[in-house]
């Protein structure tokens, strides 16, 4: 046996017991119990999307497998293994490892033409200035339509490279595409890579004709990758993240064989939007979402867009289970608004984490008029702790976070 193998063995060996734990399918019941709206459940804790480069010099996230494949999967297990030991929250793992299928398009269209600003950092963050590629309304077929091809050769050469490794220590699992990779219909997130952020903005006045064109073509392609990714058995129906959220639910019976668009979550948001009024935020983005979110089985919608004055736009999309509720919203404007009828997924907020010294008090401030409006208005609720672009290389300032996120969604 190969050193990489030995090496990946010894590490999910530790995976697996804790993927199969009681702790673990506790949580998984706790999620299931926050998505299906269960009366009195406790806020679900969760951290995400974690500055791993700023980690990294810490010894238990070396990767040391040569295998390019294995040493995904290794790095995978071992950021999993990392999180759980010191900011775990109320993470739960699934109890396989995932193969993703690998998918591509035989058409990619149109390409972002940006300069980047920020060519130093190593963080995953960027910063871009994009320019405008939409003039007239001719322009709007650069928007091309997409073949996907689903490549089963490599993904099982993949897979088998996988599961001979581990897959007598914990199953290997083929995974489709869910909400977090490839269903989420975003558009004015896709038009503010092809556009100047000016010109964006100011041709909702100027050239509304060419805006709501341009959102509709979005709208159209995006349904026709939805058909395609049914059509071939693309869809992945073991979800447990919803863009940084739980996606376990009882509402969701997604068939073993095909999954069907009706038995998985989608996913909106319009986060430039966030600076517009409701009803431009609904003439542009909300119609169009009522046609795109139209054949999933239950619906999130909002990312870091303020909603907490739009509430009544939103709930116009159908099949709708959970909002968003972003730091620069007012949270007792949106939770009351949201009354119980949806989840609230309240996003805390990652500067209070990016100092090299906590403001504890700021932070417990931030989580309880969360928490507090929540029980005040019957709302079942994920904190999410996600967009973390820096902790000064303290990975205190996550244990810290989450040891007092806990402490507080425990106290009603």
């Amino acid at each position: 046996m190969d050193q990489d193998i030995k090496l990946l063995r010894k590490l999910a060996a530790q995976y697996a017991a804790y993927a199969n734990s009681d702790e673990n399918y506790r949580k998984m019941e706790l999620h299931r119990a926050s998505n299906d709206m269960k009366k009195g459940t406790r806020p679900v804790v969760l951290l995400s999307e974690i500055p791993w480069h700023e980690l990294q010099p810490a010894e238990e996230l070396q990767p040391v497998c040569e295998d390019p494949v294995l040493r995904m999967v290794e790095t995978q297990i071992r950021r999993t293994l990392f999180q759980k030991k010191y900011f775990p929250g109320d993470m739960v793992i699934p109890p396989f490892i995932g193969v993703q299928k690998q998918v591509f398009t035989e058409n990619d269209g149109l390409q972002p033409v940006y300069t980047e600003v920020d060519r130093k950092s190593e963080n995953e963050v960027q910063a871009h200035q994009y320019a405008t590629q939409f003039h007239t309304l001719e322009d709007v077929e650069k928007i091309q339509f997409e073949k996907i091809v689903y490549d089963r050769h490599a993904t099982m050469r993949r897979y088998e490279r996988v599961a001979d490794a581990i897959g007598d220590i914990i199953p290997v699992k083929l995974v489709g595409m869910y909400a977090v990779m490839g269903i989420s219909h975003t558009p004015w997130d896709l038009l503010a890579r092809y556009m100047n952020m000016d010109d964006l903005l100011y041709n909702m006045i100027d050239e509304p004709e060419l805006m709501h064109a341009l959102v509709s073509r979005f709208t159209d392609v995006f349904l026709d990758r939805m058909r395609q990714y049914e059509e071939l058995g693309l869809l992945e129906g073991d979800s447990y993240d919803l863009h940084c959220t739980p996606a376990l639910t009882n509402d969701l019976h997604p068939e073993r064989e095909h999954v069907k668009l009706n038995q998985v979550w989608g996913r909106g948001a319009a986060q430039i939007l966030g600076v517009v009024s409701p009803e431009m935020h609904d003439e542009f983005d909300i119609t169009y979402q009522i046609r795109a979110m139209e054949p999933f089985g239950l619906v999130y919608y909002g990312c870091c867009e303020p909603l907490d004055r739009k509430i009544h736009i939103v709930e116009k999309i159908p099949h709708l289970r959970k909002i968003g509720v972003t730091p620069w919203a007012d949270a007792n404007m949106a939770i009351e608004a949201i009354n119980g009828r949806f989840v609230v997924s309240a996003k805390a907020n990652p500067g209070l984490v990016a100092l090299p010294s906590l403001d504890l008090d700021a932070i417990e401030k931030e989580i309880k008029t969360i928490v507090d409006a929540c029980y005040r208005y019957d709302c079942t609720c994920d904190l999410v702790l996600k967009d973390i672009t820096t902790v000064c290389g303290r990975t205190e300032n996550l244990m810290e976070w989450e040891r007092l996120a806990m402490k507080l969604v425990q106290c009603h």
